[in-house]
């Protein structure tokens, strides 16, 4: 890791301000619950692939085909509200608001806030800002690695009868059934207009994290399966076993408009305990 991403330590994690990403945050049986790949580069203006990258204002690829992938702050410091900020205390807000460097990808005025409390649970806060005189819609995502023993074994339930788009099956439209959710390879399904909290059983490790969340409409499963994460440089061959993104999120059709002037808050909340 280099100084130059300001990187920002409380007693239970960690972030950076390059993105408002957090990168470590340890539960209360003090393992780490976030993944972070030994081959992230943490080098500036480079996405670090781990923890909780913020995904703002289009997930994946700009639609338009003019700014890069994930949006336009993902890639850049944010600032930290010292009169809200109490490392002691293991709270941290940042944020960023559009500039001329933003406005080249993406003309509209806007602004950022990320609350994080670090404690026996992970607490988040995002609140979008429209700033201009125009309405404009945005995707969203926290999108969140989790640290697991085994993929393989992980069972991901509280998505039961949800409606979701399976994007390595051409976008079919599925509904998931009353089984958990497995991963078995690559996986990449886009789960729509649930709010329901889901969890994660991992048995190897004895542990569950439950994942809980406000104004989000969308939750995305995303596990690159070992044959890509062997071919991504910033991703160990032999990590692909050992995460898997459950992120909220509001995308595609779930896309939040705002109104001149106005907020949408988004919370999320993520646990553990022993199974």
């Amino acid at each position: 890791m280099t100084d130059e991403l300001n990187y920002l330590r409380v007693d239970r994690g960690e972030m950076c301000a390059q993105g408002a990403q957090i990168l470590r945050w340890r539960g209360p049986d003090g393992r780490d619950v976030l993944f972070v790949s030994r081959e992230s580069r943490f080098e500036k203006g480079k996405p670090i692939r781990g923890g909780i990258p913020v995904i703002f204002p289009w997930f994946g690829e700009d639609p338009r085909g003019v700014g890069k992938a994930h949006g336009v702050v993902r890639r850049r410091d944010w600032k930290l509200r010292d009169k809200e900020t109490d490392l002691a205390a293991g709270r941290i807000t940042m944020e960023i608001a559009d500039s001329d460097k933003t406005r080249k990808e993406w003309d509209h005025a806007f602004r950022l806030r990320l609350a994080v409390e670090f404690g026996d649970e992970l607490r988040m806060v995002v609140t979008a800002e429209n700033r201009g005189d125009a309405p404009w819609p945005f995707e969203f995502s926290l999108h969140t690695y989790l640290a697991v023993a085994d993929v393989t074994k992980i069972a991901i339930t509280g998505l039961e009868g949800a409606t979701f788009v399976d994007n390595l099956q051409g976008g079919a439209r599925q509904i998931q059934g009353a089984e958990p959710v497995r991963i078995r390879g690559e996986s990449e399904r886009f789960f729509h207009r649930t709010d329901a909290k889901v969890v994660v059983d991992d048995p190897a490790w004895g542990r569950r994290i439950e994942i809980e969340k406000r104004g989000l409409p969308s939750t995305l499963i995303w596990h690159p399966g070992r044959e890509k994460a062997a071919e991504m440089s910033d991703f160990g061959a032999d990590e692909w076993d050992k995460m898997v993104c459950v992120e909220p999120a509001a995308v595609r059709e779930d896309a939040i408009t705002l109104a001149p002037g106005a907020r949408h808050e988004m919370s999320v909340v993520i646990r553990t305990c022993a199974l």
